[in-house]
């Protein structure tokens, strides 16, 4: 029965304890739960708001065009202040009428445009990584889920075998009390054995659903009952961080350097051509009372000057510069934190190896102890209480042997988990 268990264990099969059972992965729980992430299914929205928004810039570059209808009074209008013998000046009239179009389009705006959708790009690159960042907290929580059941069933399955040799040896006890050979207290201790065996049973069952329970909310999908799970099959091995905050700190050092770029463009000249296209009372010839239609043709150069004396831009740039020497800072002293727990997790791992031998070595002497009790037990040399002595020695070293093993498979996972997403 040991070696059976060993191998059930060492060999991660334990699907084959019931064939008709399914079978559930630590890979098949993170599969199901990045297809059916709520979060993840952000990161198309977000693209598409990007498009839209780039589109939209894009359009700026278009001929801006506005339709302007207008209807004005004066209280004064033009007059000449000499009097022309002869010939008369008509006054313009003091109500005032226009239907114009005015088309502005710009030939070069400095490169603002261009650092405007940059500035865009960055900040898209900023929210995807967060989002990124959000779900390999989820993957973490799932993988500890999964590490939960997985104990409680390994746990529920060692129980149940310490449970069957138990109820064998009662049952030749309680011949031996028939035959008047032991005494019915020494039945008693073993039913209160198999009580207590059940309790621990039930209670590792109860954690592995309750876990489960919680798997089925991440991954939305249904898991049977009888489910058994299948340990990760990883092998520890060194790597460098590859993790989304890394990203972050690049996106948004792009972001910044997107904002250097605005505020350089904003600065530089503007070129622009215009024009406005009219109909109305008077036209363009203000002393005429004709309704007449008008054209106006320009080009217009804006240059930016107020920045070369007060400084707003050498400023603004040198907030962008501390706002980047912070974040690289926040860079350092994530990937020193990280490295930090990487060596903790590699010094558990080194620990939970070593002890894997000293498990085995315990194992056997416990194993052969309760085997010669069992015999003891059967002969009447020793008594029920010394019986359960060695089955709790026993238990005891099956437990920290399952509890070691998940925690190295655990350590392994952390590790890779602080190492990449």
């Amino acid at each position: 029965m040991f070696r059976y268990f060993i191998i059930l264990i060492g060999t991660g099969l334990l699907s084959q304890v019931n064939a008709q059972d399914p079978n559930l992965t630590l890979e098949q729980c993170l599969k199901s739960a990045k297809d059916n992430s709520a979060l993840l299914a952000i990161k198309p929205l977000q693209s598409q708001a990007l498009l839209a928004k780039t589109k939209r810039l894009n359009r700026a570059l278009l001929p801006q065009t506005t339709f302007v209808g207008q209807a004005s009074w004066q209280s004064e209008v033009l007059s000449l202040p000499i009097d022309i013998p002869g010939l008369e000046v008509p006054s313009p009239q003091a109500e005032q009428y226009r239907l114009s179009l005015d088309i502005q389009q710009t030939i070069w705006d400095g490169g603002l445009i261009k650092a405007q959708k940059q500035q865009a790009e960055a900040m898209a690159f900023v929210n995807r990584t967060e989002i990124d960042i959000s779900y390999h907290q989820v993957k973490g929580l799932i993988e500890q889920l999964f590490f939960g059941a997985l104990i409680a069933e390994w746990q529920a399955q060692y129980t149940g075998l310490i449970f069957d040799d138990v109820t064998n040896q009662m049952a030749k006890l309680q011949a031996a009390v028939d035959n008047g050979v032991a005494t019915p207290n020494d039945v008693q201790r073993l039913q209160a054995k198999l009580i207590e065996l059940e309790q621990k049973n039930l209670e590792a069952k109860h954690l592995k659903a309750s876990a489960l329970s919680a798997l089925e909310q991440w991954t939305a999908t249904t898991i049977e009952d009888g489910v058994i799970l299948i340990p990760p099959n990883k092998v520890f091995t060194t790597t460098s961080i590859h993790r989304s905050e890394l990203n972050l700190f690049e996106a948004k050092v792009l972001t910044l350097d997107a904002g250097e770029r605005l505020i350089k463009a904003s600065n530089l000249p503007k070129l622009g051509v215009y024009a406005n296209l009219g109909y109305g009372q008077p036209g363009l010839n203000l002393l005429s009372d004709q309704w007449s239609t008008y054209a106006i043709v320009g080009a217009r150069l804006n240059i930016p000057i107020s920045h070369l004396y007060s400084g707003s831009q050498r400023l603004d740039l040198q907030q962008l510069q501390l706002q980047k020497e912070q974040i690289n800072l926040q860079k350092k002293q994530f990937l020193q934190q990280t490295e930090t727990q990487r060596i903790a997790q590699v010094e558990e791992i080194q620990r939970l190896e070593t002890i894997q031998d000293s498990d085995e070595a315990l194992i056997r002497l416990r194993n052969a102890i309760a085997e010669t009790a069992a015999v003891q037990l059967s002969e009447g040399i020793i008594t029920s209480s010394d019986y359960i002595s060695t089955i709790n020695d026993k238990e005891l070293a099956h437990q920290q042997q399952i509890l070691h093993q998940v925690q190295k498979m655990k350590a392994i996972t952390l590790y890779n988990h602080l190492s990449k997403d």
